[in-house]
């Protein structure tokens, strides 16, 4: 299997992204605890340790739907990204600056960010 390109968005871009694939499933690999405080509205938490484990939610086996990988800063989303792109054939993309980027460019969060 040939190894898919990670692409990178910044947060400022984010709406685009969205609009452009509204089937964008979004995976938050920070840890759940971390995950509960905020996070992006619809994204769901798949750590990266369950990452690299092999330990892939199902949504990520059994579709062909575009992800977006989040994390605080954008390290922890790259790492799956580069675990991922050699386990499934999903098109990928990290946020650049993680989710402190989407504060800074003032995107809406679900949670209780402090």
């Amino acid at each position: 299997m040939t190894q898919p390109a990670i692409h990178y968005v910044l947060a400022q871009d984010l709406p685009q992204l969205y609009a452009r694939q509204p089937d964008l499933l979004l995976v938050d690999v920070r840890e759940p605890e971390a995950f509960k405080h905020y996070h992006l509205p619809d994204s769901q938490c798949i750590p990266l340790s369950k990452v690299e484990s092999g330990d892939l939610d199902a949504s990520l086996n059994d579709s062909m739907r575009p992800i977006l990988l989040i994390c605080a800063k954008g390290g922890r989303a790259h790492t799956a990204a580069d675990i991922l792109r050699d386990r499934i054939p999903n098109p990928l993309t990290v946020l650049l600056g993680g989710l402190l980027a989407c504060i800074h460019a003032d995107l809406p969060l679900d949670g209780h960010l402090h």
